[in-house]
């Protein structure tokens, strides 16, 4: 791939890591040059066991389906740190203010964290070792706060993980386009049973804390809810971190609340604004898309 770099955020890699089942998509990832950020990898380790939650995914209520696949998420994460790079390094290399030089500059307001870190490595990338960057999330927020410092600066592109997986089939003959469909429905899969266990939480506190006299005292959160319900229903996920803020604005007053839907928090990554497609919408397009028409590989460009 040359001068091609692959940089991947948390999100990303969790999905990876979840919808690899028998370990033989990591061993396609060598085919191309990835990198992590230090400061990415300790958001994986953080939270890529959060989806062993039943209320997640109902095949890991089985302790032994718990405690095997948590062994192979273990060893998966032995693939990725070896991806990583050393921020203290990097930071000794352009200066310790250097993510704050980066956050000022794109006038980033949120505290310092994987998307904010990848786009200060991936400019680093392309100036110090004149790298083309593609930055792979499925933050979109992030992806479309970013893309305008990408584009500017010339480091590169932003995708998410759909791009990734259809980059990683047709630079690889044995990776058929069965085994696409296969990646792209487990992602599908993935990204959606933490939406069903979300809702489920919300009409639960719904249907047990939500009286005639918790409403009225309460209606700005009562109304939030019952709005989120709905977009989650019809798996809209425009402005939706409205609502977050307006959660994490009554964190003290509803602490109960605000702990029982706090890991769930990921899912207003998928948040999408206009028009443009969510992540859940995108895979469902890509998937009837390549039944359709053919992506094309090396040896289908060159006559038999």
């Amino acid at each position: 791939m040359g001068n091609i770099c692959c940089l991947l955020d948390a999100c990303t890699v969790i999905s990876l890591i979840y919808i690899d089942s028998d370990g033989s998509l990591l061993k396609r990832m060598k085919k191309v040059e990835i990198k992590i950020n230090d400061f990415v990898f300790s958001e994986i380790k953080d939270n890529v066991y959060i989806n062993l939650n039943s209320q997640f995914n109902s095949k890991y209520i089985n302790r032994n389906a718990l405690d095997n696949f948590r062994k192979e998420i273990d060893q998966r994460l032995t693939f990725f740190r070896s991806l990583k790079n050393d921020n203290e390094e990097l930071l000794r290399d352009v200066g310790d203010d250097y993510f704050d030089r980066i956050s000022c500059y794109t006038a980033y307001s949120k505290k310092r964290n994987g998307e904010l870190c990848s786009a200060a490595y991936a400019l680093y990338l392309s100036r110090v070792f004149e790298k083309k960057v593609f930055f792979y999330t499925e933050d979109y927020p992030a992806r479309m706060f970013f893309s305008r410092f990408f584009n500017f600066q010339q480091i590169g592109h932003i995708k998410d993980t759909v791009d990734f997986l259809i980059l990683l089939y047709w630079l690889d003959e044995s990776f058929s386009r069965r085994m696409l469909e296969n990646y792209l429905s487990e992602l599908y899969s993935h990204k959606i049973l933490p939406v069903v266990g979300f809702k489920q939480v919300l009409r639960e506190f719904q249907s047990t804390k939500v009286d005639g006299r918790f409403a009225r005292e309460n209606r700005s959160l009562v109304g939030n809810i019952k709005e989120l319900v709905i977009k989650l229903d019809n798996l809209d996920f425009r402005s939706i971190n409205g609502h977050l803020d307006y959660f994490k604005s009554v964190r003290k007053k509803h602490g109960v609340f605000f702990n029982s839907i706090e890991k769930f928090f990921p899912i207003f990554e998928l948040e999408v604004g206009g028009d443009s497609p969510s992540l859940l919408e995108k895979i469902t397009h890509v998937n009837d898309e390549i039944k359709k028409n053919q992506i094309f590989k090396w040896k289908d460009i060159f006559p038999a």
